[in-house]
């Protein structure tokens, strides 16, 4: 009896449950350069993404961007994640190097800098991933990987992911 009430349990869970795996990557191939400056972007044919930057400053502007329409009806979490392979990266760790998410919501607010912060220094590949819990529902996103202003170095991203989930109850 107690295994079929704990197959039951498991098949309700997993019927039930909505994870990260089996929702669709909301992200496209058509990205974009995030403004012009003394960076780099490169798009490798095998889907890398590589960003380099030298200088310090404002003008260091190495990234890319894509903008998500969600329009969602009531507020969903949106889970991101990617790899990160670091080569000489330098500079405090914070939202310069980092997916960097600008969310606008239905009702026309705002939410900017929502996302998760890469750690600087030298890295082989290593999975980075974080969930933004909106307290509204969410018009669309302006989805970013940056390496700017006070980061220099080389970052190298693949398996970038931005996806709807549901939320845990």
């Amino acid at each position: 009896m107690k295994k079929i009430i704990i197959a039951m349990l498991t098949v309700c869970c997993i019927a039930t449950a909505f994870s990260a795996e089996e929702a669709k990557n909301l992200l496209s191939k058509k990205w974009r350069a995030y403004k012009s400056g003394v960076g780099k972007v490169i798009i490798q044919k095998d889907g890398i993404i590589v960003c380099e930057s030298a200088k310090i400053g404002k003008k260091n502007a190495s990234g890319i961007v894509q903008t998500i329409i969600l329009n969602q009806e009531i507020a969903k979490p949106i889970f991101i994640s990617a790899e990160c392979k670091a080569e000489d990266v330098k500079g405090k760790a914070s939202m310069n190097f980092s997916i960097y998410m600008d969310v606008k919501h239905t009702d026309g607010s705002s939410s900017w800098g929502k996302g998760l912060v890469f750690t600087t220094g030298t890295y082989d590949w290593k999975k980075f991933s974080a969930t933004y819990v909106p307290k509204k529902p969410i018009k669309s996103i302006s989805f970013l990987l940056l390496l700017r202003r006070t980061i220099t170095g080389k970052a190298s991203f693949k398996n970038v992911v931005c996806k709807e989930v549901e939320a845990k109850k």
